[in-house]
């Protein structure tokens, strides 16, 4: 925001563990020295009073003329003439249910000879409310004198005429206090209200009115009310309110109310219209105003400062900046006052008692600077010069980012076995157990590491399970990560639940923290959770609902091989893992239940996958394509890359059974809202008729008004817990969808023999991520995307290609997603390529040349499994 910082004159620490506002300092000649020397008064919400008298350069000791404990916590310091019958300066503290006025006089000398202050009790009152803020001035018009006006935390402006307590008023429509400001030319109380109002009220309407504050409720009626003078809606917060003459318009007997709100700063008028208004691209903490000595002003004769959360002042003659500087601090409060020699010293506050005085510009060069080295100017050393820094310059501007050189990195190590623990147990969440009454459990180690020399603080690790995947923590904050030094290992524990199928074993690991720079950074890592953390071996089971079966080009290895680690599960016989070598069948179970079995041909590459639950294939089918690609990547051999196949055709029928079902899980839980959307109408009615009959000055019959409440407030409980339960099954139906949806796209890439890009946009069409709202689902962008498909890059013809598309809404049925899915399926089945590829000549295809080249490779595809 600036180039410049405020350069300090002055500064110190007002005490240690305290706290400030913006009330909290005020600066003026309190001990009423014949030099008009200023000081600054300061206290802190722990009731600490400061007085420091600040005469020359860099804080010295004997600065601090005043240090005293009142025990009472300080809200708001106001020097004033406040003493009857005395010209004098005094300071008036206010404290939560006391106002003291206090003189302050000079021991030990005058001006920089002074010792030290002291403080003594002119008068003080007690408060009946507590107090919020106050605000002086010369009330009713007075001269020589000033008086005090306290704002209590329930809307109770309290007047007090020097020692005399004068009167005090409710503000009309009160909430929550507001800054306070009185302005002399109008005679009136400024505001603003929780409704973001500023309100005027003028001093003799407040005086002339009745009496509301101790009345009763008979005497309330009686009398004069309040009136405001006038009200001006700037919709926000105000946080300070201010009196000075800062826009160019503004005639000689004019006034500025300035208003700072939180995110802009009006200047109104005296009678409450707004002058200006300037929107803030900063957050504001306080503002004051202060003498300019500009010849060029117009109409103004001050200038406005605003500080801001970013530490930052920033001067405004008018609605420009003018200047801007830097802090070391955040001001709470600012003042402007003259100490020692220099004029215009800014007086800074923040939160934590930092007090500084600084100065805003340049620090003016000790000597001038003369260049005696005379050289002749070499042009060539200026023209290789200039190349070099537009090299540097166009290197800068490149849109491509840099990667910093030193990273946060992830790693984790993941075993193969189970460790058995029950230290965590979630009573809301069934987790898997083992035969023995143990949670089935698996820790994980993962390695932070941080390449960097100066060490990182508040790393922010976040874990993301699947669905079905328990982990006690999912957060954790690394205070403070070292650089070049052994990796920081957290062990992470996951446990399963023992009712849900999971559709995947992939766990993201995300670390964000802030660079060396300041800049955001993120690293992201993905493990994968071995098989056995949710499945177990189980004899054998022969009966099968769902069968799907792959063939692959490769003899079959054994299952023991495979499945490995399975086998060497605590509890698992050894017998049987020689049984399950020589049959070449492994069947595995799921925590909830499901079994999925495993039978591999021993003469052919073929590998039937068969289960009691269709979306329970697609792990174990997805685990062993994996395995089995791995496993003759890793062979060295002469011939051809491993391929698997699925010639058998696509079980959509029971893919579309899942869409069915997950379709009426929203159709219910619609269908139930709107009941209880009814429900409630229904109770708000009979309640606006049940408040008639109380208020009817002649008592009638309720009519059974209040058992219909009681009944319709039971339906209103019953409806919305069958809402919570429509919402599990929904979740459930949605994960149920979301592996059917992994299995289909497996079984498609497989038996259309798609590559990688293929893939991906079949993938980005048909996606696997369920995510339902009331508006809209997966059906109705699902069924968006397979029309999207059909009209371009499967389309058969340009009037395909120009159909106008409907609207996302949500239909009756899912008769027209499961049609589209069907003839994309049927259209991938003749030949037809989501990506257009090249020819030899490198001309891209046309979509027709493309589809029958397709659709005679799958022809011949056809007659040479009829041969075999």
């Amino acid at each position: 925001m600036s180039l410049f910082q405020a350069r300090e004159w002055w500064s110190t620490r007002a005490g240690t563990d305290e706290e400030y506002d913006r009330g909290s300092v005020c600066v003026g000649n309190i001990d009423n020295a014949a030099d008009n020397a200023q000081k600054v008064i300061v206290g802190s919400f722990q009731g600490v009073l400061r007085i420091y008298y600040p005469h020359s350069r860099d804080y010295r000791i004997e600065d601090l003329v005043l240090e005293q404990n009142l025990e009472q916590p300080i809200l708001q310091l106001e020097v004033g003439r406040f003493v009857a019958n005395s010209a004098k300066l005094a300071l008036a503290i206010l404290h939560p249910r006391k106002l003291a006025v206090y003189q302050v006089s000079s021991v030990g000398g005058q001006g920089n000879a002074v010792s030290y202050f002291e403080l003594k009790l002119a008068y003080a009152h007690t408060l009946d409310r507590s107090a919020f803020n106050m605000a002086i001035g010369p009330f009713g018009g007075v001269s020589g004198k000033d008086f005090l006006c306290v704002q209590s935390v329930d809307g109770v402006l309290a007047f007090f005429e020097q020692e005399s307590f004068a009167f005090s008023r409710f503000l009309p429509n009160f909430l929550l206090p507001g800054p306070l400001c009185y302005v002399s030319k109008s005679d009136s109380i400024v505001t603003c209200n929780a409704q973001m109002q500023v309100e005027s009220y003028k001093y003799t309407v407040l005086a002339a009115a009745a009496n509301n504050v101790d009345a009763d409720e008979a005497s309330k009626g009686h009398g004069k009310k309040i009136q405001v003078d006038w009200t001006t809606n700037i919709g926000e917060h105000a946080l300070e309110i201010r009196v000075g003459r800062v826009c160019r318009s503004l005639s000689s007997t004019k006034v500025d109310i300035i208003v700072l709100g939180e995110k802009s700063m009006f200047c109104l008028k005296e009678q409450g219209s707004i002058r200006l208004q300037k929107r803030l691209d900063f957050f504001p903490s306080s503002c004051t105003s202060y003498n300019a000595s500009s010849e060029d002003m117009g109409g103004a004769s001050q200038h406005l400062i605003v500080g801001s959360h970013s530490s930052h002042l920033l001067v405004y003659k008018d609605v420009v900046v003018i200047w801007a500087a830097k802090l070391t601090v955040t001001p709470v409060a600012i003042r402007v006052a003259n100490f020692g020699s220099v004029s215009g010293l800014v007086v800074v506050l923040d939160d934590t008692g930092h007090l500084q005085l600084s100065y805003m510009g340049t620090d003016p060069p000790t000597s001038s600077m003369i260049n005696t080295d005379i050289k002749e100017l070499n042009y060539d050393d200026m023209n290789a010069e200039h190349a070099k820094l537009l090299a540097v310059i166009k290197a800068s501007q490149n849109d491509e980012r840099k990667e910093p050189d030193h990273f946060v990195s992830l790693r984790a190590q993941v075993p193969t076995q189970l460790d058995a623990s029950s230290e965590y147990d979630d009573a809301d969440v069934p987790l898997a157990r083992t035969d023995s009454g143990q949670l089935v459990q698996v820790t994980v180690r993962l390695f932070i590491s941080y390449s960097g020399r100066n060490p990182l603080e508040n790393v922010t690790v976040t874990l993301q399970p699947p669905f079905g995947i328990i982990t006690p923590q999912t957060t954790f904050v690394v205070d403070r990560l070292a650089g070049h030094q052994t990796p920081l290992v957290l062990p992470i524990s996951f446990q399963c639940r023992s009712d849900i199928t999971p559709a995947t074993l992939t766990v993201n690991a995300v670390a964000a923290y802030l660079s060396e720079s300041g800049e955001p950074r993120s690293c992201l890592y993905s493990f994968q959770l071995p098989l056995s953390l949710v499945v177990k071996v189980i004899p054998p089971v022969k009966t099968a609902n769902y069968k799907l079966t792959l063939e692959t080009n490769r003899l079959p290895p054994s299952i023991v091989s495979l499945f490995e680690e399975l086998m060497q599960q605590s509890g698992f016989a050894s017998s049987y893992a020689q049984q399950a070598a020589a049959a070449n069948v492994l069947t595995v179970q799921y925590h909830n239940g499901v079994d999925v079995t495993i039978l591999i041909s021993k003469n052919a590459g073929r590998y039937r996958i068969q289960s009691s639950v269709f979306e329970a294939l697609w792990l174990i089918t997805s685990e062993l394509a994996n395995r089995l690609q791995r496993l003759f990547d890793a062979t060295v051999s002469n011939e051809e890359p491993f391929k698997a196949t699925f010639q058998e055709p696509l079980p959509l029928q029971d893919f579309f059974v899942l869409i069915d079902h997950h379709f009426k899980c929203r159709m219910d839980l619609v269908t139930t809202s709107n009941a209880l959307k009814d429900r409630a109408h229904q109770y708000r009615v009979i309640q606006k008729r049940l408040l008639i009959r109380f208020k009817d000055r002649n008592p009638t019959p309720l009519s059974n008004l209040d058992a219909l409440l009681g009944v319709t407030y039971q339906q209103i409980m019953d409806t919305a817990n069958e809402i919570q339960e429509l919402q599990q099954h929904l979740r459930t139906a949605a994960h149920r969808l979301t592996t059917a949806v992994h299995l289909i796209l497996l079984l498609m890439k497989l038996r259309f023999d798609m590559d990688e890009d293929n893939f991906a946009v079949l993938q980005s069409h048909l996606s696997p991520h369920v995510v339902d709202t009331l508006e809209q689902g997966w059906e109705e962008y699902t069924d968006a995307a397979m029309v999207n498909l059909l009209r371009s890059s499967l389309a058969k013809n340009v009037r395909e290609q120009t159909a106008v598309p409907g609207n996302l809404v949500m239909s009756a049925d899912t008769s027209k997603l499961l049609r589209h899915i069907n003839i994309v399926c049927e259209r991938l089945a003749k030949g037809a390529k989501l990506v257009v590829k090249s020819d030899k000549d490198g001309e891209p295809l046309a979509a027709g040349k493309n589809r029958e080249a397709g659709r005679n490779k799958a022809d011949s595809r056809d007659k040479e499994r009829q041969r075999n």
